[in-house]
């Protein structure tokens, strides 16, 4: 097989989804953080966009998360994707709802001011509500781990976060489905192993820095 070589940065949630998908396939592969307000010049030789998740494959070099997970199914065991090409097809375009929940996501990640979050709120509710109309539960498949777990996990995790920060904002309001959905992906292992072990108390940090709203957290916010 391939050597792997993954290179990342500490709390990116695109990364995280092609790190579910190695833990979930119990495959080996090499860990590099870098620093993406000093990119070292042999990433910036080899990474089109500028941007983490990239993947070395030996010599060669894949960029955009979701690319790098459909290789990854195509060339390591168990498959995520369905074995029906319109299952797969379908699961293919619900991606672009678990983008634009994470869009969603990250505008209150960053929101300036509370109205700014709010609105935000509304666009994440929005998206999971879309995402709800398939959802098997408890996984999106039911009891089997696919693809799309894999996309919309990290923005679903950090929908639990901003919801336990900002309770008041519902987020999860009358989406108990999607709710449980994001629970057990946070309870799964190769979830949990996909990140650093604090990731939780990184990202609080890191909203802090993100968006003026969240500057004024107690610093127990990032106590779990």
């Amino acid at each position: 097989m391939a050597a792997l070589h993954l290179i990342s940065f500490d709390i990116c949630p695109f990364v995280q989804r092609s790190t579910i998908a190695l833990e979930e396939k119990g495959v080996e592969y090499e860990l590099t953080f870098i620093d993406l307000a000093d990119k070292p010049d042999w990433f910036l030789a080899i990474s089109p966009r500028g941007k983490v998740p990239l993947l070395k494959v030996d010599d060669a070099v894949l960029f955009e998360s979701t690319a790098i997970l459909e290789y990854l199914d195509e060339t390591v065991e168990p498959r995520l994707h369905d074995a029906d090409p319109i299952v797969r097809a379908r699961d293919r375009a619900w991606f672009s709802i678990a983008d634009e929940l994470f869009g969603a996501v990250w505008g209150m990640m960053s929101a300036p001011d509370r109205d700014a979050l709010a609105g935000k709120a509304e666009a994440v509710r929005g998206a999971m509500t879309r995402l709800s109309g398939d959802l098997e539960g408890p996984l999106w498949h039911g009891e089997r781990f696919s693809a799309l777990d894999a996309v919309a996990a990290p923005g679903l995790l950090r929908a639990l976060w901003l919801d336990a920060l900002y309770p008041e904002l519902k987020l999860f309001d009358g989406l108990e489905g999607v709710r449980a959905w994001a629970e057990t992906l946070a309870a799964r292992p190769a979830v949990k192993r996909s990140a650093v072990p604090d990731l939780h108390a990184r990202f609080v940090a890191g909203i802090r820095r993100y968006g003026a709203v969240h500057r004024d957290l107690p610093e127990t916010a990032a106590a779990r």
